[in-house]
Protein backbone atom coordinates (compact mmCIF):
# COMPACT_ATOMS: atom_id res chain seq x y z
CA UNK A 1 0.00 0.00 0.00
CA UNK A 2 1.42 3.37 -0.98
CA UNK A 3 0.48 6.81 0.33
CA UNK A 4 1.70 10.01 -1.26
CA UNK A 5 1.78 13.75 -0.62
CA UNK A 6 0.67 15.44 -3.79
CA UNK A 7 0.72 18.97 -5.19
CA UNK A 8 -1.76 18.88 -8.03
CA UNK A 9 -0.76 15.84 -10.08
CA UNK A 10 2.84 15.94 -8.85
CA UNK A 11 4.05 13.46 -6.20
CA UNK A 12 6.25 15.22 -3.64
CA UNK A 13 6.78 12.36 -1.16
CA UNK A 14 5.58 8.78 -0.77
CA UNK A 15 5.64 5.95 1.75
CA UNK A 16 5.07 2.29 0.87
CA UNK A 17 3.95 -0.34 3.41
CA UNK A 18 4.26 -4.11 3.10
CA UNK A 19 4.01 -7.18 5.30
CA UNK A 20 7.43 -7.88 6.88
CA UNK A 21 9.46 -10.79 5.49
CA UNK A 22 10.51 -11.86 8.98
CA UNK A 23 7.95 -13.84 10.98
CA UNK A 24 9.37 -12.14 14.07
CA UNK A 25 7.39 -9.03 13.05
CA UNK A 26 4.00 -10.73 12.52
CA UNK A 27 1.21 -8.26 13.22
CA UNK A 28 3.33 -5.31 12.05
CA UNK A 29 3.46 -3.41 8.79
CA UNK A 30 6.89 -2.53 7.42
CA UNK A 31 7.90 0.65 5.68
CA UNK A 32 9.35 -0.73 2.48
CA UNK A 33 10.23 2.68 1.04
CA UNK A 34 10.05 6.36 1.80
CA UNK A 35 11.11 8.86 -0.82
CA UNK A 36 10.83 12.51 -1.76
CA UNK A 37 10.92 14.01 -5.21
CA UNK A 38 14.53 14.37 -6.42
CA UNK A 39 16.17 17.56 -5.15
CA UNK A 40 13.06 18.35 -3.13
CA UNK A 41 12.46 18.44 0.63
CA UNK A 42 9.04 18.06 2.24
CA UNK A 43 9.33 19.32 5.81
CA UNK A 44 7.37 16.93 8.03
CA UNK A 45 6.49 14.74 5.05
CA UNK A 46 7.55 11.47 6.69
CA UNK A 47 5.58 12.32 9.86
CA UNK A 48 2.47 13.22 7.90
CA UNK A 49 2.59 10.04 5.83
CA UNK A 50 3.34 7.83 8.86
CA UNK A 51 0.43 9.36 10.78
CA UNK A 52 -1.94 8.74 7.86
CA UNK A 53 -0.69 5.16 7.45
CA UNK A 54 -1.09 4.53 11.19
CA UNK A 55 -4.71 5.76 11.13
CA UNK A 56 -5.59 3.50 8.20
CA UNK A 57 -3.55 0.52 9.46
CA UNK A 58 -3.76 0.19 13.25
CA UNK A 59 -1.00 -2.45 13.40
CA UNK A 60 2.35 -1.25 14.66
CA UNK A 61 4.81 -0.19 11.98
CA UNK A 62 8.49 -1.14 11.69
CA UNK A 63 11.12 0.71 9.70
CA UNK A 64 14.74 -0.16 8.91
CA UNK A 65 17.23 2.66 8.42
CA UNK A 66 20.34 1.57 6.51
CA UNK A 67 23.11 3.46 8.29
CA UNK A 68 25.11 3.51 5.06
CA UNK A 69 22.48 5.73 3.41
CA UNK A 70 19.85 6.75 5.97
CA UNK A 71 22.05 8.28 8.60
CA UNK A 72 20.78 8.48 12.14
CA UNK A 73 17.05 7.90 11.62
CA UNK A 74 16.15 11.34 12.98
CA UNK A 75 13.10 11.37 10.70
CA UNK A 76 11.79 8.28 12.54
CA UNK A 77 12.46 9.78 15.97
CA UNK A 78 10.83 13.09 14.96
CA UNK A 79 7.77 11.14 13.81
CA UNK A 80 7.42 9.51 17.25
CA UNK A 81 8.96 6.12 16.48
CA UNK A 82 11.35 4.53 18.96
CA UNK A 83 14.61 2.73 18.32
CA UNK A 84 13.96 -0.97 18.97
CA UNK A 85 17.48 -2.24 18.27
CA UNK A 86 20.49 -2.09 15.97
CA UNK A 87 20.81 -5.09 13.66
CA UNK A 88 23.93 -7.08 12.91
CA UNK A 89 26.01 -5.95 9.96
CA UNK A 90 24.67 -6.98 6.57
CA UNK A 91 26.82 -8.75 3.98
CA UNK A 92 26.89 -9.76 0.34
CA UNK A 93 28.97 -12.05 -1.84
CA UNK A 94 31.18 -10.78 -4.66
CA UNK A 95 33.30 -12.11 -7.50
CA UNK A 96 35.10 -8.72 -7.40
CA UNK A 97 32.95 -7.51 -10.27
CA UNK A 98 29.33 -8.24 -9.27
CA UNK A 99 27.56 -8.21 -5.92
CA UNK A 100 25.17 -11.03 -4.95
CA UNK A 101 22.49 -11.22 -2.25
CA UNK A 102 23.56 -12.96 0.97
CA UNK A 103 21.12 -15.80 0.24
CA UNK A 104 22.95 -16.62 -3.03
CA UNK A 105 25.27 -19.06 -1.25
CA UNK A 106 23.01 -20.35 1.52
CA UNK A 107 23.65 -23.87 2.78
CA UNK A 108 22.11 -26.53 0.53
CA UNK A 109 22.61 -30.08 -0.71
CA UNK A 110 24.82 -30.94 2.27
CA UNK A 111 27.19 -28.02 1.64
CA UNK A 112 27.71 -25.13 4.04
CA UNK A 113 27.31 -21.51 3.01
CA UNK A 114 31.11 -21.11 2.95
CA UNK A 115 31.57 -24.24 0.82
CA UNK A 116 29.00 -22.94 -1.70
CA UNK A 117 30.75 -19.55 -1.81
CA UNK A 118 34.20 -21.11 -2.17
CA UNK A 119 33.07 -23.35 -5.03
CA UNK A 120 31.79 -20.25 -6.83
CA UNK A 121 35.02 -18.35 -6.01
CA UNK A 122 33.12 -15.68 -4.12
CA UNK A 123 34.25 -13.44 -1.27
CA UNK A 124 32.13 -12.03 1.54
CA UNK A 125 31.90 -8.24 1.76
CA UNK A 126 30.45 -6.47 4.78
CA UNK A 127 27.98 -3.62 4.89
CA UNK A 128 26.54 -1.58 7.72
CA UNK A 129 24.02 -2.24 10.45
CA UNK A 130 20.39 -1.16 10.27
CA UNK A 131 18.61 0.90 12.88
CA UNK A 132 15.26 -0.76 13.58
CA UNK A 133 12.46 1.61 14.58
CA UNK A 134 8.90 0.79 15.67
CA UNK A 135 5.82 2.90 16.28
CA UNK A 136 4.86 3.25 19.92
Amino acid sequence: ITYALMHGRQTLAAIKLRHPYSKHWNGFNEIARFACKTNFNVTGGFSKLLKHASINHPEKIISYVDTRFGGSGNHCLSAGMKLDHISNQSFWWTDKEHRFNRMYCKASNGKTELENATSRKLLKIWGCSNLVFVTC
